[in-house]
């Protein structure tokens, strides 16, 4: 490739230095010139141009293995060169080119039979009427060596028509006619009016870094009622050229008929409106309607690479005629000399996916970083989810490629880390991921995206029993009590039951924020105590205080955030039968056997003194039975 020069702006002298380096340059006058005789006799000879190609072995053949040369085929020039015994470093040869051909402008190292780099050649284009010519400097590689050769060989493209069969070579003081390929010269080129809406590239002859673009749409393929809109994707690594006569912005159309697209004669369209946006990369073009069928419609424009380039290297592009697409891609070839031969090349393609409620039509960039011919790059791709990969190609077997996203503001929520996945892909966690090129092999790498789920806030709540009243301390401390609970909410629907004992507390935790809980006991069975008194002990109604508040039947209550809900189960109790008094049953008003003034949490008959030993069991008494039954033997 052609290598640029940065210039360098020169430093002005400091004010009162004039005189001083005047002094010190006549100092040096002098004693230069004490040495001078000495210097000229071991000067090296000067570098001058020789005679380096052998005329009889320059070769022009086909690329594509074609029988005969079409107008614009790219065709193979080969050489074999020699360095005169008498040449040094410096000395340059030089070789001209055919008035029908033309060459794109670079460089390429001068190869030596064996292996090694005798110099480096210059390519130039035409320009004019100066035919492309290519010029080989010798470098240091000859000094104290023989019989320094090798083969030249190059890329050129038949730009001219003609029916000689010979084209001329300028080679040193001479010319010499070689033969081309095939027997008919350089044919026209077959160029069918097109019959459908394209997308088509190529770099521009002479200027290898600009890419001509065309998008064309046969006005009978569009819909001909509205405006016709051309909304060209370039690829990122490209510019729009803008404002220039040597590569212009072009909207024009002509008749749709054979004669006229081999005549190539156009008719701009003045009222048509042009749009760029460089962010995007988009350039969209509007022909106001209606369109005529019986034209062919074209928009003509040239891009600028703007990223390091090797050969080998693709550059895309996407046109859409009225939401009907066409892509299109330009391959930068080899300038000559085996620039980049025999290096295994793979590529990445790049994807996007998103997961979760991720707001729509987002755009993500991606930065790709690697070391391509020992020249560090990074590459801006943008990507949307669902829509086209992106592909990173041309690149050298082995090369380690760097994935770094910077991902797009949100209007709500947070992203979790960049996720990236594929065979060979080196996921960080940190949002970046590493590749290696594999030789003739496309690497596909799925970026996904999603949204970081919030945590939910928690509470919970703890129940505590206590038993009230006469009886509470006739209840052994081993009585079980059932409570049933619930708990509801949006991300939570639960329910159980919890069995607690006198002063006993349970709970729950880790319940989401805004559960509903609500809490109901099972009745409390009476109790006979089994002692000569023959006692029973009767619970009344059961009460839940939910945080200190008034006691109810039912507890209902809302879980709060970091926040544990205190609920108090109270049970009162009353004795019967106890010594010296009779307190017969009395009805229930509502029927159900239990004595007024109590909860109706026992059964039928529940303060009838004759329960036995059996009902102890149930309760969970078994274990004090004994006790109270040698108690009353005792009596």
């Amino acid at each position: 490739m052609l290598h640029h020069a940065t210039a360098q702006t020169p430093t002005p002298p400091k004010r009162g230095a004039g005189k001083r380096r005047a002094r010190i340059a006549n100092a040096l006058i002098a004693v230069g010139a004490v040495f001078l005789g000495a210097a000229l006799s071991t000067a090296p000879a000067q570098a001058v141009p020789v005679e380096a190609i052998d005329p009889g072995t320059i070769t022009i053949t086909h690329t594509t293995g074609g029988s005969e040369v079409v107008l614009y085929d790219e065709l193979r020039v080969s050489a074999d060169w020699a360095a005169p015994p008498n040449a040094v470093a410096g000395d340059t040869f030089r070789l001209v080119l055919p008035t029908e051909f033309n060459v794109n402008g670079g460089t390429f190292p001068l190869e030596v039979r064996g292996g090694g780099d005798a110099g480096i050649c210059t390519v130039t284009p035409k320009d004019g009427e100066t035919r492309a010519y290519i010029d080989c400097a010798l470098s240091d590689y000859i000094t104290g060596k023989d019989d320094v050769g090798g083969l030249l060989w190059f890329k050129v493209q038949a730009v001219t028509v003609t029916e000689n069969t010979q084209v001329e070579f300028g080679v040193g003081a001479g010319n010499v006619m070689i033969p081309l390929p095939g027997s008919g010269g350089i044919v026209p080129r077959p160029d069918p009016m097109p019959t459908d809406v394209y997308k088509g590239g190529f770099v521009v002859t002479g200027h290898e870094s600009v890419i001509a673009w065309k998008v064309v749409a046969p006005g009978n393929r569009v819909n001909a009622a509205g405006d016709l809109v051309i909304r060209d994707v370039y690829s990122n690594d490209l510019e729009l050229i803008e404002g220039s006569t040597d590569f212009p912005l072009l909207v024009h159309s002509m008749a749709r008929t054979q004669a006229a697209w081999d005549l190539n004669e156009w008719d701009d369209i003045t009222d048509a409106r042009v749009e760029s946006f460089p962010d995007t990369h988009e350039l969209v073009v509007t022909i106001p309607g209606p369109i005529d069928p019986e034209k062919i419609y074209e928009v003509f424009y040239h891009t600028q690479i703007v990223v390091p380039y090797f050969p080998g290297d693709a550059f895309s592009n996407t046109a859409s005629f009225n939401g009907v697409d066409r892509s299109a891609s330009v391959t930068i070839t080899e300038t000559g000399g085996g620039t980049g031969s025999g290096v295994p090349r793979g590529e990445i393609e790049i994807r996007k996916v998103t997961e979760g409620a991720v707001e729509p039509d987002l755009q993500y960039l991606v930065d790709a970083s690697f070391t391509r011919f020992g020249l560090a790059e990074t590459r801006e791709l943008p990507l949307a989810a669902g829509g086209d990969a992106q592909r990173l190609n041309n690149l050298p077997a082995g090369t380690v490629v760097t994935l770094t996203e910077e991902l797009p503001a949100l209007q709500a929520g947070e992203w979790n880390a960049p996720r990236y996945t594929g065979a060979g892909v080196v996921d960080h966690g940190d949002g970046t991921a590493t590749i290696t090129v594999l030789a003739e092999q496309t690497i596909e790498v799925t970026l996904t995206n999603s949204l970081a789920v919030p945590e939910t806030p928690t509470g919970g709540f703890t129940l505590t029993k206590e038993v009230t009243g006469p009886g509470s301390e006739l209840v052994p401390a081993t009585t079980q009590f059932r409570v049933l609970y619930t708990a509801t909410g949006p991300e939570i629907d639960r329910n159980g039951d919890f069995t607690l004992t006198p002063n006993g507390t349970v709970g729950l935790g880790d319940l989401p924020a805004g559960t509903e809980v609500t809490l109901t006991e099972i009745f409390a069975v009476p109790l006979d105590v089994a002692d000569a008194d023959a006692r029973t002990i009767a619970f009344g109604t059961p009460g839940f205080s939910v945080s200190g508040g008034a006691p109810s039947e039912t507890a209902s209550f809302v879980i709060r955030a970091d926040e544990t809900v205190a609920v108090v189960l109270t049970n009162p109790t009353r004795v019967t039968n106890v010594p010296g008094t009779v307190t017969p049953p009395t009805a229930n008003p509502g029927g159900t056997g239990a004595p007024a003034g109590l909860a109706s949490t026992g059964g039928p008959g529940s303060l009838v003194p004759a329960l036995t030993g059996g009902v102890l069991v149930a309760l969970g008494l078994a274990t004090a039975l004994p006790r109270l039954r040698r108690a009353r033997t005792r009596a």
